[in-house]
């Protein structure tokens, strides 16, 4: 049997539907209805976001790669979300920022990277400066030829493989305006069926 159908069902219209960036396909309207009826509650719901206990993001440490550190900093966002800590003043939000720092990380982003807690930078402005300097002890040539070298693995869904090379392609800066017809290509030449491949590249405007 052919892969599984593509492992669990992945049919000829599903990958295209990933591709096209509408992975609901037919159960659209559904989704949106029940989207209506989530909208009706999302008033109560939003009421009993202070009752929940939010799981905070781990103390961010030195030794941190730069795919932890954007995986960390997507916790973090959230979490400031959730929590409506972005609701406060500059400095306290640092304040937060700086409780989930190690005490060598505090360190580091004081006099490394001469950001300060007093409320001079933002956040956001101090988490950048995190990331430009993972950034630049990287080639972003290495993530850009894990990209380029990315491919459905055995055993792995469609979905997944797809969502990981969409952080992929984040991870290798790829530009904004070929960004679709490179996921494309890419989804295209890695999917581990050879005869969706075939019928794919028979597809006018897969895009």
């Amino acid at each position: 049997m052919r892969k599984a159908q593509i492992l669990q069902a992945q049919t000829l219209q599903d990958t295209l539907a990933f591709i096209r960036g509408d992975p609901g396909g037919s159960s659209s309207s559904s989704s949106n209805n029940q989207q209506t009826q989530s909208g009706r509650s999302g008033e109560s719901a939003r009421s009993r976001t202070n009752n929940l206990k939010l799981l905070q993001p781990p103390k961010l440490e030195t030794t941190v790669t730069l795919e932890e550190f954007i995986d960390w900093r997507d916790r973090w966002e959230d979490y400031c979300m959730a929590s409506n800590a972005n609701s406060l003043p500059v400095r306290q939000q640092v304040a937060l920022l700086w409780n989930h720092f190690t005490l060598q990380m505090s360190g580091h982003v004081t006099h490394n990277l001469n950001m300060q807690k007093d409320g001079s930078h933002s956040p956001a402005e101090i988490l950048d400066a995190v990331y430009k300097h993972l950034r630049s002890n990287r080639s972003i040539v290495v993530d850009r030829l894990v990209f380029e070298k990315r491919v459905q693995k055995d055993g792995e869904l469609f979905d997944e493989f797809h969502a990981d090379l969409c952080r992929l392609a984040n991870r290798a800066e790829i530009c904004n305006h070929c960004r679709d017809d490179r996921l494309t290509s890419k989804l295209v030449a890695g999917i581990i069926d050879d005869e969706t491949r075939e019928e794919l590249l028979t597809v006018k405007n897969i895009t």
